[in-house]
This record gives C-alpha cells, structure tokens and sequence, in this order.
C-alpha cells in the first residue's frame, strides 16, 4: 500500500508540473510531503526551476514574465505581471521573481514600480517630459501662494510634517487663533 501511495504522488507531482509549470508548496504538504523544496529537487534535477516563498515555477512560467517584460519594453510602455501569472502566485511572489529577473542586467531599461509593474525608462522619461509644463506651473504657484515657504518653516523646526497643513488658507488660521485668544480671554475672568 505505501509503494502505490508514493507512486501515485509522484504521479500527481509530475502530471501537475507539467501541465501547470508550477507547485504549490501548501498542496504538497497536504498531500503529506513534509519538504517540498528538497522533494522538488530531487525530482526536476535537469528542469531550471525558481524556487519562490510559496511555490515554484518552471522554465514556461518564467518565460511568460519575461516575454511579458520584452514586449512592454520594446513598446515602451508598462506592464503588470500579476495578470500573464497563475493565479497562486503572490504578490510577493511576483516581486522577487521580477527582481531576480531584472537583476540579471538583460533588462537595463526596466524599472519596477508597485512590486509587479515593470516600466520602461523611456516611458518614465515621456511621461516627465508631459508633465514638465503643468509641474511647473503647480510649482510656480505653491511657491506664488507663500505655501512652499510655510512648508520650509515647518519643516525647519520639525522633520515630520503633515502637507494637509498646506491646504488651511490663511483667513481660516486667523479665525482659529482668534477663537482661542478669545476662549484664552474667558477662562481668564
């Protein structure tokens, strides 16, 4: 009876790879293996498999992630890999095979924004060069209103600052510290 239980594992673990191109670490556990890594090994010893936080992915899985990440960066554009992945692949996951991956220096041109969005720089760049004009222009009149300089005098004193108090106009500060000079004056009497 165990031969026939181990053999019916192991089929199921190599029926599933293969159709799949990914397991479970969770799903072996239950099916009473008590080291999927090691298991894992020892069974795709010629297979180039990445071994993640909470499954494993084989050669196709990865592949995908990069076809994904060649496209967006041919086109110049974004792309998030959440969606071309299994589904059972977490979002931390789908992190740290995109840092694995962009760290092999084949994709110079890539930045990774949100955990699982891969951009190009040159995206990055059009999209500044857009913006430049309305930055500036937002800029001019942060500063116009006297704003960035009520922020540099808060920030002088204080390391955390809270850019809501930017929004207050100064004719609600006025009224507020009239309010408490005049509750100030009554507690006095």
């Amino acid at each position: 009876m165990p031969a026939n239980y181990a053999k019916a594992q192991n089929e199921w673990i190599e029926n599933f790879f293969l159709q799949n191109g990914y397991l479970e670490y969770d799903a072996l556990s239950r099916l009473g293996i008590s080291d999927p890594k090691s298991t894992i090994k020892r069974k795709f010893v010629n297979d180039n498999i990445t071994f993640l936080r909470s499954c494993c992915i084989g050669e196709n899985v990865r592949n995908i992630a990069e076809i994904q990440i060649e496209e967006a960066l041919a086109s110049q554009v974004f792309v998030d890999i959440i969606p071309h992945l299994p589904s059972v692949i977490s979002q931390e996951d789908v992190s740290s095979l995109l840092t694995e991956i962009l760290s092999s220096g084949k994709y110079d041109n890539a930045q990774i924004f949100c955990e699982t969005i891969v951009v190009s720089k040159i995206f990055v760049s059009d999209l500044y060069e857009l913006f430049k004009p309305e930055i500036s222009d937002r800029a001019g009149k942060f500063i116009a209103t006297g704003k960035y300089a009520a922020y540099l005098k808060t920030r002088s004193g204080n390391d955390k600052f809270d850019m809501s108090e930017l929004g207050e106009d100064k004719k609600g500060k006025e009224k507020e510290d009239r309010r408490n000079k005049a509750a100030q004056g009554k507690a006095g009497t």
